[in-house]
């Protein structure tokens, strides 16, 4: 083994010596190694004679002594002892204050040293050297932590001593890592280092003195430590405080000083200890490194802790302060104050008690005031529930509502023999409509099935359930073949309607069911096979609408409903009630709630009041996310000319691009016109198109172009341009204008017989130039109105028949609650159900598609409860 590393191995033997030496035994060394040989270097001390250990104060009776001459620990130990050190400090935080320090021992001394162990020692040690520079009292941890009061975390481990046999420049090879190479002081200090023959640690003079500005900030937080004890909260934090304002005592600052400009001021109602913990960040900034900016991070923590200590160990009995004092005072806590919990264990210590205690409390009239509104309208509110009834009528399935889809689920349980009872809260069976759509299965391959499906997907915004789509899909042919075969029993026959539509490559074959030519339309079938369905031993319970539902254990057992005398009648469903009430769009406030862009159109009905749907929310459904699908009509087949030619509105001005021109989407654009009428006239939506005699030269080709946009048929019912206003020049077509809507009541619409003329004028213009620079309409919609005879026909959808979004439900038309879960005994199908459509407005691309969903959902909801 060579010399240079045999002295290398020796070293890892030497005793741990201190890292510092006083400028008096440098110069004493260097005289000592140059002395009588100048060329040769001390290389080994013996033990016996070395002055440099330091002196151990006494141990408290809570550690072992140790030998002062023994090696190093392993790092395993020393984290153990560290720890160990800072446990005792936790107990003694919790501990009486300790009695008066002794006489002499202002500067902190052996007394602290004894009562707060190595931490203390150390700094003890660092104010001795400073005030009498004696080499058995140095500090062991770089000036800058030492100055900061830091409880060392590690002891470097000793070097390999660089001597004659290995130059200075080889020592890199036998460095420690990063995290424990020792910092050198700054440059002007080096002057004074001298590396002796036989030093194994590098040493360095007294640290400067400190900078003015942090000779201000701990002046501020001893003035801080003293208001606290003023308060009687600060027992413990009073005893110690900062090392350099006990030292020395500057004045305090100006007010203009730049820390003070600085400093972000902190709002005693923010109530959040991060936000003091990032201040007391922000003020250690200026000149201190990283590593103490983190130091100052855990100082704020623990100071919070301290101080939350200190309020439940001197509050005896009285009230809490507030939140905003106890955050002011926390910034006058010194980080000596909070050092003395320790590190990682103040830390556990926030999170289980500070955090809490800095939440802010609310007062119980607040959180009366906050519940009541967050509950939502008056209608969500559930009323006491009945529990007295004038009678109980007890059945398998109970349906709540008589009209396509309640008729077609009392049809399926009472063919599967089931006890049903139908209740309505009118004097008889009620629909509307005239067409019910299904998919002829006998024509259409799955394939399109499922194009179908997304068809009607596509045209809901894509909010549409695919699973209830699906089951419209599969069972409509069914269902509404039996509605037809019993309306048709009971005299009233409907006529079929075919249609084809492709999308995406498939054709999808549609047959409704149409009514147009019989008095009642729709409602006339569903008059007849409600009395059928009655002789078939169904028991119907008209005038007597449904108010709550029975809900026992979590499962709805009954419906609870009122008569004509106001007494209180329950319907016990052992099996389920069925939501067949229909929709809402009776009821203003759930129209403003859920669909608030119906505002200003007129109602259809006067009996869809919700009520029913109100009761299945009170019993833990939910409603399907507003907005909900609007459905606005009122344009009859004859004047359904869907094709983009010229429309006016009601002032005679053209309002639009008119390559959006089916009757469901017109509604969107007519409410500017119903403001003007503060949303009392629904008459406003009303408009007139403009339409050159060349109308129908047109139709084939933009048909085939826009399948989905242009239409002329109501079913099999075409417009009629007998039904239209017709004129020879554009000044008379005014005047026709004018006088129809004064003889059929269009009270908003106010035509100007010039401004008619003009609009006209000008869109020819445009459709001269081919470039639409109003509005943007495509060139090949872009047909003038000249040569005569002019029509205009008389346009406007203005009725409110029906809302497409009731309660949520899953394939078998369960209703879910919150967590969407099922809840047990309660269905809804047809327009009491959501989530079959999805836009903002209802598709008219398959008519009739709604009174066919409706048939068929009750059609299959009705066997499958009955089978339960």
């Amino acid at each position: 083994m060579s010399r240079s590393r045999r002295n290398c191995e020796e070293s890892r033997f030497q005793p741990a010596l201190p890292r510092r030496r006083s400028a008096a035994n440098a110069a004493r060394i260097k005289r000592e190694g140059s002395a009588g040989n100048p060329g040769r270097r001390r290389t080994r001390r013996k033990p016996a004679v070395d002055r440099r250990a330091p002196k151990r104060p006494d141990r408290t009776s809570e550690e072992a002594p140790s030998n002062p001459n023994r090696t190093e620990p392993p790092r395993a130990k020393r984290i153990a002892s560290c720890a160990r050190r800072t446990r005792i400090a936790l107990r003694k935080a919790h501990d009486p204050p300790p009695a008066a320090k002794p006489a002499g021992d202002a500067g902190g001394g052996k007394g602290a040293c004894e009562r707060f162990g190595r931490g203390a020692e150390v700094s003890c040690r660092m104010r001795t050297r400073q005030t009498e520079s004696t080499a058995s009292e140095t500090c062991s941890m770089p000036h800058r932590r030492a100055s900061l009061g830091i409880l060392p975390t590690r002891h470097p481990r000793p070097r390999p001593r660089v001597g004659r046999d290995r130059p200075a420049e080889t020592s890199a090879l036998f460095r420690e890592p990063p995290s424990m190479q020792y910092r050198p002081p700054p440059r002007k200090a080096r002057s004074a280092l001298r590396i002796g023959p036989s030093a194994p640690h590098r040493r360095h003079a007294a640290p400067p003195p400190p900078s003015s500005r942090f000779r201000h900030l701990q002046a501020r937080r001893a003035r801080g430590s003293r208001a606290m004890r003023a308060e009687g909260l600060g027992a413990r934090s009073g005893q110690s405080g900062s090392v350099r304002s006990r030292r020395e005592a500057p004045p305090p600052p100006p007010q203009a000083h730049p820390l003070r400009r600085r400093q972000p001021r902190m709002d005693p109602a923010e109530g959040q200890v991060g936000s003091m913990v990032y201040k007391k960040v922000y003020r250690f900034k200026p000149f201190l490194g990283a590593r103490s900016m983190r130091i100052a991070a855990c100082t704020g923590i623990v100071a919070s802790i301290e101080r939350a200590a200190a309020q439940r160990r001197f509050a005896q009995g009285n009230a809490i302060r507030s939140e905003g004092e106890t955050m002011e005072n926390l910034a006058n806590i010194t980080r000596r104050d909070a050092l003395k919990l320790g590190g990682m264990a103040a830390l556990g210590a926030f999170g289980a008690g500070a955090l809490g205690g800095c939440s802010p409390q609310q007062s119980s009239p607040a959180k009366a005031k906050t519940a009541q509104s967050q509950a939502g309208p008056s209608f969500l509110q559930a009323p006491e529930p009945v529990t007295e009834f004038a009678a109980t009528h007890e059945f398998d399935v109970v349906v709540v509502g008589a009209g396509e889809s309640g008729l077609s689920a009392v049809h399926t349980a009472l063919e599967a023999g089931a006890h049903v009872a139908c209740v309505q809260n009118i004097n008889t069976a009620q629909t509307t409509g005239n067409m019910a759509a299904s998919i002829d299965l006998t024509k259409t391959d799955e394939a399109a099935v499922q194009a179908c499906v997304s068809f009607i997907n596509w045209k809901s915004d894509y909010r549409s359930n695919r699973d209830l789509v699906n089951v419209w899909a599969h069972n409509s042919q069914e269902a509404l073949a039996w509605w037809a075969d019993e309306a048709a029993q009971g005299g009233v026959e409907s006529k079929p309607h075919e249609a084809t539509l492709s999308y995406n490559g498939y054709d999808i074959h549609l047959r409704a069911n149409t009514y147009f030519h019989v008095e009642g339309n729709h409602n006339a079938a569903a008059l007849v096979i409600a009395e059928r369905l009655a002789a078939a031993g169904a028991e119907f319970f008209y005038n007597t609408p449904c108010v709550q539902l029975q809900v026992e254990d979590g499962r709805v057992t009954g419906a609870i409903c009122a008569n004509d005398q106001d007494e209180h009648v329950l319907f016990k469903a052992s099996k389920g009630v069925i939501l067949a009430c229909g929709d809402y769009s009776s009821n203003q406030d759930m129209l403003d709630y859920y669909a608030p862009d119906t505002k200003g159109f007129s109602l259809f009905t006067t009996f869809r009041d919700g009520s029913a749907l109100c009761a299945g929310m009170w019993a833990g459904a939910i409603m399907t996310p507003p907005t909900h699908t609007k459905m606005i009509h009122g344009e009859p087949a004859a004047v359904r000319l869907e094709m983009p030619f010229l429309f006016l509105d009601v002032h005679g001005d053209r309002f639009m691009d008119e390559s959006c021109c089916r009757m469901g989407y017109m509604n969107n654009f007519a409410r500017p016109y119903l403001a003007e009428t503060g949303f009392q006239d629904s008459t406003a939506a009303k408009f007139f198109s403009i339409v050159p005699s060349t109308w129908e030269d047109h139709f084939e080709k933009w048909k085939a172009e826009a399948p989905y946009d242009i239409s002329q048929y109501n079913g099999d019912n075409k417009v009629d341009p007998e039904k239209w206003i017709q004129a020879d020049t554009l000044e008379e077509l005014a005047d026709a204008m004018i006088a129809y809507a004064q003889d059929n009541g269009w009270t908003a619409v106010q035509p100007d017989k010039q401004r008619i003329v003009e609009s006209v004028t000008r869109y020819n213009e445009l459709c001269a130039a081919g470039r639409d620079e109003d509005f943007g309409k495509a060139a090949k919609y872009l047909v003038p109105i000249e040569g005569g005879p002019y029509y205009a026909v008389p346009r406007g959808s203005n009725k409110l028949p029906a809302i497409l979004g009731g309660l949520v439900v899953n394939a078998d038309h369960q209703c879910l609650n919150e967590q969407f879960q099922p809840i047990d005994g309660l269905f809804a199908v047809g327009n009491a159900s959501g989530q079959f459509f999805g836009g903002v407005d209802y598709p008219m691309d398959i008519e009739g598609l709604s009174i066919g969903r409706a048939i068929t959902s009750g059609y299959v909801a009705g066997a499958h409860v009955a089978k339960r």
